[in-house]
């Protein structure tokens, strides 16, 4: 099975060479004698090869819990256990984003307007719960009436993960853009949710958005948040992936205030930031507007979305939180990274019993 961290696959070896090369590079790891100890030690407790020792740096000499982090071994039957036992109507609903709205708007959970879709050349508006076909042109100048309002336009692939194909559309970029192009793939239009100004200012060119990751136990009726990270855009990108160039920050998750440190992705050398790299600001102990409501939203809902292990995305708008997407088995490696090790959650025998039930 392959891990999929921040939409990209870490197994592959792209990945694997370039994990090496920061760990050639990295200035300051472990001395050898203590790194084959670590390895011979993980290795005679899992009984598998320790990738995930250079997979989740645990070469540099502050992480001396090596024992908290999952192996590969232990996230592949998470997630394995985790597919077998989620609903498949959740799989669905999670990987195709029109039917997700459809799904969480009829089941009044907030998510962003929704003005249309195309299905190849075939273009749909949608209006206060009339679907009306159109054609390029005409869907054109319907995006554009929109945009005259004052409001912008976030296109993205009905399928898709990872920040790829998705687009900002607004009234400096329409009149160079060509609805025609699009008729190889299938794109979601919806208005964009305009950020909490606190948010803006940390990063205001993208939506920064949360992920939550929970999981939950359907026969044992028990759930848990196993994480929440902040992900935040750099380098002028509109989108917060941090396979784009972003980063993320894990959240204390009762305080809903960040930790010390962001984390880049590992072809930016998955390096430790204690600011974002445009602004300047200090991620430690800034306070999420609207934290506890974004838990909640997904505390209430948690039976409309039964899955194993969700990761929600969510933003917060001035007026409070808004869920934009939901994923299916969400990758945990920047989870276990930023956390210290999801070992260490103090309900992670919950996953444990989970994992040993036949």
């Amino acid at each position: 099975m392959k891990i999929i961290y921040g939409g990209v696959d870490n197994m592959n070896l792209s990945n694997a060479k370039q994990r090496f090369r920061n760990l050639i590079q990295e200035r300051k790891r472990k001395p050898l004698t203590t790194m084959l100890y670590d390895l011979w030690r993980l290795f005679y407790s899992d009984k598998s090869l320790p990738y995930h020792y250079f997979l989740k740096f645990l070469y540099r000499p502050h992480i001396t819990a090596i024992g908290n982090y999952l192996s590969m071994k232990q996230e592949t039957e998470i997630m394995n256990k985790s597919r077998q036992d989620t609903p498949d109507i959740i799989d669905k609903v999670a990987s195709n984003k029109l039917f997700f709205h459809f799904y969480a708007r009829k089941s009044e959970v907030p998510v962003p307007s929704l003005i249309g879709w195309n299905l190849q050349d075939d273009y749909f508006k949608f209006n206060h719960g009339e679907i009306s076909p159109l054609s390029p042109k005409q869907f054109e100048e319907q995006i554009k009436k929109t945009i005259t309002t004052g409001m912008k336009v976030f296109y993205k692939p009905v399928s898709g993960m990872g920040g790829a194909g998705c687009g900002r559309i607004t009234e400096e970029n329409i009149d160079g853009l060509d609805f025609s192009d699009m008729i190889d793939s299938d794109f979601i239009f919806e208005t964009e949710v305009s950020q909490h100004k606190s948010i803006n200012q940390i990063y205001d060119k993208s939506l920064n958005t949360i992920r939550f990751i929970t999981f939950y136990d359907r026969e044992q009726d028990e759930f848990m948040l196993l994480a929440a990270l902040m992900r935040f855009g750099a380098k002028s990108q509109r989108v917060d992936n941090i396979s784009k160039g972003g980063l993320f920050v894990p959240i204390h998750q009762e305080k809903g205030i960040l930790k010390k440190y962001g984390y880049t992705h590992l072809h930016y050398s998955g390096d430790q930031r204690e600011f974002h790299p445009d602004s300047g600001f200090r991620f430690k102990n800034f306070k999420i507007p609207f934290y506890r409501e974004a838990r909640q939203l997904i505390e209430n809902n948690i039976s409309l979305f039964p899955g194993v292990l969700l990761g929600w995305d969510i933003g917060i708008a001035p007026h409070g939180p808004v869920l934009l997407e939901l994923n299916s088995l969400p990758g945990l490696m920047g989870a276990d990274i930023g956390y210290g090790g999801l070992k260490s959650h103090p309900q992670f025998n919950l996953i444990q019993n989970y994992l040993t039930k036949s």
